[in-house]
């Protein structure tokens, strides 16, 4: 089986974080190439606190909407393997004492369910996809 836009593929990868699935996942995941035969493999890096913060300072109400809504993430990618998160995470993880902004969780391959209540919050997974874009 191909996994079209995987890390198992040719396919470029849109910009993500890696093991949103695990309770506690990579802060930091370097990769060392010690040989390479072929093309392709260019990386692109993105500063997610900063791009967090300008969020914050355009648009404090999106910011709140992807720091309070949870989803639930799981491994993709991996023929016959399912690795499924017991906890919901926000994109935007905060520390419960300082409040500061501690992790990024961002891979939309990985997302699987929102943890929300839509009787009691009919419109929230339509102001998250608005906060995300």
């Amino acid at each position: 089986m191909e996994f079209k836009d995987s890390a198992y593929s040719s396919d470029a990868l849109d910009v993500h974080t890696d093991t949103n699935y695990f309770t506690d996942s990579a802060g930091l995941q370097l990769f060392h190439l010690l040989s390479h035969e072929g093309t392709g493999g260019a990386s692109s890096l993105v500063d997610g606190f900063y791009a967090a913060r300008t969020l914050q300072e355009n648009s404090a109400k999106d910011y709140a909407q992807l720091a309070q809504t949870k989803l639930f993430y799981h491994a993709s990618g991996n023929a016959g393997l399912s690795i499924q998160g017991q906890t919901a995470f926000p994109v935007l993880v905060h520390d419960e004492i300082t409040k500061m902004l501690t992790q990024i969780r961002w891979n939309s391959a990985d997302k699987a369910a929102f943890a929300v209540d839509l009787e009691a919050q009919p419109n929230e997974l339509n102001n998250w996809y608005i906060a995300a874009r």
